[in-house]
């Protein structure tokens, strides 16, 4: 959330190198802290098997199909997220002609709203059914995707609050589908924690590289990205509840 407003703070006053030179410090910062934590595990219960053999264990979690399929279904939608990372300065400084300063507010709000995602989730344990849940996040990223690829270049404003929904979702599914992930596993819990961030990670990444094509209007193909994408999930989602892959929790 500070990211942004402190980017475009530093750009008043210097070049863009100079913001390197600063991730870089904090880099080393970052570096430093780590080198100083100490490995808390007992050593009987710590890994010792060799990088080949790590991967092995994932290859292991991910032939869990109901673990990989609803890992998919949730972790697609981190692809509009990043799709809207890569564009939102494209859409906000060239498409609606704001300033750099003024785009970082407009990020920086959606940054913030992100942060209320988890709690989201919190508030609703013991209140509504991991099934009603899922399929909450689904729906409303779908609304959220049409009214992106409606409305969402009327204003810089009537983006950013079309947009905004599929924020707090995708902020909200996270921690839950990690939740239930883990669930699915009796052991190698690194192994699946790992597998989580990998795909959603590979995921992101293939929204980067879909917001980044050459859309003639970026804010339709942004819109379209979320669209897909929440089609994707719901269309996976009732294949899967229909199917009789085990997943504890939502289908017992």
């Amino acid at each position: 959330m500070i990211a942004p407003i402190a980017g475009a703070a530093i750009l008043r006053i210097a070049e863009w190198r100079e913001t390197f030179w600063i991730l870089a410090l904090i880099g080393v910062l970052t570096l430093i802290t780590g080198i100083l934590y100490e490995e808390t595990l007992p050593k009987s219960k710590r890994y010792d098997g060799n990088p080949v053999s790590s991967l092995t264990r994932l290859l292991t979690v991910g032939k869990n199909v109901g673990f990989s399929t609803f890992l998919f279904i949730c972790a697609v939608l981190a692809a509009p997220y990043m799709a809207y990372v890569t564009v939102s300065s494209y859409i906000y400084q060239n498409y609606f002609c704001l300033n750099a300063q003024t785009y970082s507010y407009f990020f920086a709000f959606n940054s913030a709203l992100a942060i209320l995602g988890p709690v989201i989730y919190i508030r609703s344990i013991g209140k509504i059914s991991a099934y009603t849940f899922s399929w909450a996040c689904f729906v409303i990223s779908l609304a959220s995707g049409i009214c992106v690829l409606t409305l969402g270049d009327y204003s810089p404003w009537i983006f950013l609050l079309s947009y905004l929904p599929f924020t707090l979702v995708e902020s909200a599914i996270r921690p839950f589908s990690t939740n239930i992930l883990l669930d699915q596993q009796s052991d190698d819990i690194g192994s699946a924690s790992s597998l989580i961030n990998a795909v959603h990670t590979i995921l992101g990444s293939i929204g980067m590289s879909l917001g980044s094509l050459a859309w003639g209007n970026m804010i339709h193909g942004l819109g379209i990205i979320m669209v897909s994408s929440s089609v994707i999930a719901i269309g996976m989602w009732i294949i899967l509840l229909r199917s009789t892959i085990t997943l504890k929790y939502l289908k017992d």
